[in-house]
């Protein structure tokens, strides 16, 4: 048997399992999910299939832009991120249609965030966006 044609039967069961579960715990989707998502809080993100989940909740499904975003701001945590190298990687532009639709997203995503208190996207103004998971920035 071609080995491509495995791995490719292999990753189609793995994600059909892993939209199915409930991540019931010790599941090999929960160990799947867990290993391709970044962490912040008690949350999970899963930048491959745009779902977020909070603790012990089923996963939510959040747009691929918030998504996007909400990735550069993990792997950027404590730090300010500009409102302009978020435009320019996400939209190509600078645009005030574009930077409005970048405050929806974050708008969005606070309310996405808002079940764990110790995480919080501040605005820093002038500036951008900072995300932090245990406390104020300084």
């Amino acid at each position: 048997m071609n080995v491509c044609k495995l791995k490719n039967g292999i990753k189609k069961f793995i994600f059909n399992q892993f939209m199915k579960s409930n991540f019931a715990e010790g599941s090999i989707d929960q160990v799947l999910f867990q290993q391709q998502a970044l962490f912040i809080g008690n949350f999970a993100l899963n930048a491959q299939t745009n779902l977020l989940k909070f603790a012990h909740e089923k996963p939510r499904q959040i747009t691929p832009r918030e998504c996007d975003v909400l990735k550069l701001l993990c792997q950027n945590v404590d730090k300010v991120v500009t409102r302009k190298r978020i435009l320019k990687t996400y939209w190509n532009d600078t645009s005030g249609y574009a930077s409005r639709s970048l405050d929806l997203i974050i708008h969005r995503l606070r309310k996405h965030l808002i079940l764990d208190p110790k995480v919080k996207i501040y605005t820093i103004r002038s500036k951008g966006f900072i995300l932090t998971a245990n406390s104020l920035p300084e």
